[in-house]
C-alpha cells in the first residue's frame, strides 16, 4: 500500500498484486489482472483534481452512482479546464448523441456517466476507467472494466477513487470478492406466466389479430412461450383481456380498459418512472429534472445545473411540464436530482463471502457488511498516514 499526500487530503492506493502475495492469494484473476488501484480521496472535490492530473493525453471515462454526482463532477472538470462531456438518463436523447460522438472523436478527454455507457454504446477506444465510489455489483464493476484492454497491447484497468469510509470498504470487499472469481449468479425464473401474458398481449396489439392456434409460432417454439403456456391465453379470453372471433384472436375490452391509455404505454413500457419537467433552451430539449426542484424554496432566482453548465429558469408551464432557461454566469446551480438514494445491495454465496469477509456466518451476509469485514481484514496489516480515519470528513481525526 502506498500513500499520496501530495492533495489536501491524504489517497491511500492499495496495491492489489503485493497484498495478494503478502496473503497467499490467488494470482490469476478475472482478466488476467495483477492489480487495481483503489484510492481515498474525500471529496468530489480532490476527485476531480486526481482526474484532472492523471493520464493527461488520454481518453478516460468515468462512472458515477448518481446524476447528481456526474453533473457536480462535470462541473468541476471543466472550471479545471478538462474537455468534459456527460451522460446520464436526465440528459436529453439528443444531447448525449452529441456528447457520446465527440468524446468518441477526441483524444484528451473525460466522460462522466452512470450506468448509460457500461454497455451496448460505443465511445470509441477507451485508455482509462475511473470509479467514483464503488458499484452495487461485482457484474457491474465488470461490465464497465471490460470498456477498456480493447487495443493491441493495452490492458484492462480501473482505478476507484472513494468520497468517504463506507465507498473505501464497500470498494475493497467488492474487489476482493472479484479476485476470488465470485459475481452474482443469474436465476430466470421458472415460471415466468405474467412475461408469457404481456407477450400475447403486446403480439395481438402490434398484429391487430393472430390466429388461436398459430401464436407459438411468434416465438418459434421457444419457452416458455409454446403449448404450455394455452392455460394463460386462455386465461386471458376468459378475463376478456382477449376476444376470440372465427379462430382469431384481438384485444379484448378488459385490456383497453386497463392499459389502452396512452396508446397501451402501461403494457408495453418496461418500466414507469416519476413524473418529471422538460427543461429547454429556446426549441432545444436540455434533459429533465425533478419536480421538487421548481417548487422548493429559493432565496433569488432559481438555478438548475445540467449538462454540467448552470442554467437559470426564466419560466414554468405547469400544465406541460415544462421549464425554460437561459445560461447563467457565475455562481452556483442547485441540484439536478435528489441526493444519492441506496444503492442496491446484492447477496453473496455464503461460502465466498465468510472466504472473502471473514466474517464466519452462515447464510446469506449483507455485502455492506461483507465489504466492509474484508477492507478491515485488509486494513490490519496496511500502513494509515498519521491522523487518517476512514470514517470522518477528510480522512482526518
Amino acid at each position: 500500500m502506498r500513500v499520496l499526500a501530495d492533495l489536501d487530503n491524504v489517497v491511500i492506493t492499495v496495491d492489489w498484486g503485493r497484498l495478494r502475495h503478502a496473503y497467499g492469494w490467488a494470482t490469476d484473476t478475472p482478466g488476467h489482472l495483477v492489480r487495481q488501484p483503489l484510492d481515498y480521496v474525500g471529496s468530489l472535490a480532490n476527485a476531480a483534481r486526481v482526474i484532472a492530473g492523471l493520464h493527461l493525453g488520454e481518453k478516460r471515462l468515468v462512472f458515477c452512482e448518481s446524476r447528481q454526482t456526474v453533473e457536480e463532477l462535470g462541473q468541476l472538470l471543466r472550471e479545471k479546464g478538462v474537455t468534459t462531456f456527460l451522460s446520464h438518463a436526465s440528459l436529453s436523447t439528443d444531447e448525449r448523441r452529441r456528447a457520446e460522438q465527440a468524446f468518441s472523436e477526441a483524444r484528451d478527454c473525460v466522460i462522466v456517466s452512470t450506468s448509460t455507457l457500461e454497455l451496448g454504446i460505443d465511445v470509441g477506444d477507451l485508455d482509462r476507467v475511473i470509479q467514483i465510489d464503488a458499484p452495487a455489483t461485482v457484474a457491474s464493476f465488470l461490465q464497465r472494466l471490460g470498456r477498456t484492454g480493447r487495443r493491441p497491447g493495452s490492458s484492462r484497468n480501473c482505478l476507484f477513487l472513494t468520497l468517504d469510509g463506507e465507498a473505501l470498504a464497500e470498494a475493497a470487499a467488492l474487489l476482493l470478492l472479484w479476485s476470488r472469481g465470485w459475481v452474482e449468479p443469474v436465476t430466470a425464473p421458472p415460471e415466468p406466466r405474467h412475461i408469457v401474458a404481456q407477450q400475447v398481449l403486446a403480439l395481438c396489439l402490434q398484429e391487430h389479430r393472430i390466429g388461436d392456434q398459430l401464436w407459438t409460432q411468434a416465438w418459434n417454439g421457444l419457452h416458455p412461450f409454446e403449448e404450455s403456456a394455452r392455460p394463460i391465453v386462455r386465461h386471458l379470453v376468459e378475463h376478456g383481456y382477449l376476444d376470440q372471433d372465427g379462430g382469431m384472436l384481438f384485444i379484448g375490452p378488459a385490456a383497453e380498459e386497463r392499459f389502452g391509455r396512452r396508446h397501451f404505454m402501461e403494457m408495453t413500457a418496461v418500466f414507469t418512472g416519476p413524473p418529471e419537467f422538460t427543461v429547454l433552451l429556446g426549441r432545444n430539449e436540455l434533459g429533465r429534472v425533478d419536480p421538487s426542484l421548481l417548487t422548493e424554496e429559493v432565496k433569488g432566482e432559481r438555478r438548475l445545473l445540467l449538462a454540467a453548465r448552470s442554467w437559470r429558469v426564466t419560466y414554468i408551464d405547469w400544465r406541460r411540464r415544462r421549464c425554460f432557461v437561459e445560461p447563467a454566469e457565475g455562481g452556483r446551480a442547485g441540484p439536478l436530482v435528489g441526493r444519492r438514494l441506496g444503492i442496491p445491495r446484492f447477496r453473496a454465496d455464503p461460502g465466498d463471502t465468510r472466504g472473502a469477509a471473514g466474517s464466519g456466518s452462515s447464510g446469506h451476509a449483507h455485502p455492506s457488511r461483507g465489504r466492509a469485514a474484508g477492507a478491515r481484514a485488509i486494513g490490519k496489516a496496511a500502513p494509515r498516514a498519521p491522523g487518517w480515519h476512514p470514517h470522518r470528513p477528510g480522512g482526518r481525526g
